[in-house]
């Protein structure tokens, strides 16, 4: 046996390399149904979950509601739906009951299906966070503007600026500070849960890319952000909007 066989042997049973694998889908058995763990993810990093269950003639796959739950967190239920509806439609699917994303599948259908309802379900909660109202104060922001202006110059800060996340959906923050290829970006949130949700979405998203992006909240007060503060803080680097220029200059650092 050559040495590139035993190499390709060897890769194939490599032990880690099959953990590796394996931990990729999950399933575990309740009664006749099948819960699995797909390696797609919500935007806040949770994996897609499907339910498959048997039917008539074959099985029920759905994603048991995990999509509009992770919607109805953050008060974006209708939004959800209505992309839910539209994407299930065009799939052949049904956004049924429940809110649930559902489709019939024939035994040899059953692979194809699970992907199918597990990507119809990202896809309706990305669609859902990329549309959800801008909530930012357009005084805090112009104020914001003109103050990374003044510290950084107008050849490195960018107004109402665009950023595309690991999911490909461009988001728009308020400002960006860009210094030698390194993206600081900074959004205005208000102590609402659609603005938090809004500005989590986008910075957990951008979060995951492979390039270092810093991420900044911009708040009134952080005391008034109330129960938000901490889900906002998992997400982004928060700050006052009276913060100090030494501040704001620290943070466009830390992206140097």
């Amino acid at each position: 046996m050559s040495s590139e066989q035993k190499a390709a042997e060897k890769s194939v049973f490599d032990p880690v390399v099959m953990a590796a694998v394996k931990s990729l889908v999950r399933a575990s058995f309740i009664s006749d149904a099948a819960l699995i763990s797909m390696p797609q993810t919500y935007p806040d990093g949770t994996g897609v979950g499907i339910r498959v269950d048997p039917a008539p003639g074959g099985y029920a796959v759905s994603d048991f509601a995990f999509g509009y739950r992770q919607a109805e967190n953050y008060g974006a239920e209708r939004s959800y739906a209505k992309h839910a509806a539209k994407l299930a439609e065009q799939c052949h699917a049904e956004y049924a009951a429940g809110h649930q994303l559902r489709i019939l599948a024939r035994p040899e259908q059953l692979s194809g299906a699970i992907k199918l309802i597990a990507a119809v379900s990202r896809e309706a909660v990305y669609k859902t966070f990329a549309s959800a109202p801008d909530w930012d104060d357009t005084e805090l922001a112009a104020d914001l503007f003109q103050r990374l202006v003044g510290l950084f110059g107008t050849d490195h800060v960018f107004a109402k600026a665009s950023k595309t996340g690991a999911s490909s959906v461009q988001w728009r923050v308020a400002a960006k500070v860009t210094i030698d290829d390194r993206d600081v970006i900074f959004d205005a949130v208000s102590p609402h849960h659609a603005s938090v949700f809004s500005a989590s979405s986008k910075f957990n998203d951008i979060a995951r890319l492979e390039e270092k992006t810093v991420s900044v909240a911009v708040v009134e007060n952080k005391e008034a952000m109330g129960k938000w503060l901490p889900l906002l803080s998992q997400t982004a680097i928060v700050i006052e909007e009276n913060a100090s220029d030494d501040t704001l200059r620290r943070l466009v650092g830390t992206a140097a």
